[in-house]
């Protein structure tokens, strides 16, 4: 939160390493196929995605 913007600032944090990362991986990445998982992890103060597809 910041006093002269609100929530702003945090909403365009996760659009940007969370949403927008996420949603390429399902239409064109590790979870195109139909299944998986996805991981978040901090990682000296970084945003990481990890991703486990699911086997049948």
């Amino acid at each position: 939160y910041h006093p002269d913007f609100g929530a702003r600032p945090m909403s365009r944090l996760i659009d940007d390493k969370l949403r927008k990362p996420l949603a390429e991986a399902m239409l064109f990445g590790a979870l195109a196929d139909g299944g998986g998982s996805a991981y978040v992890d901090v990682v000296q103060d970084e945003i990481e995605l990890s991703y486990n597809q699911e086997v049948d």
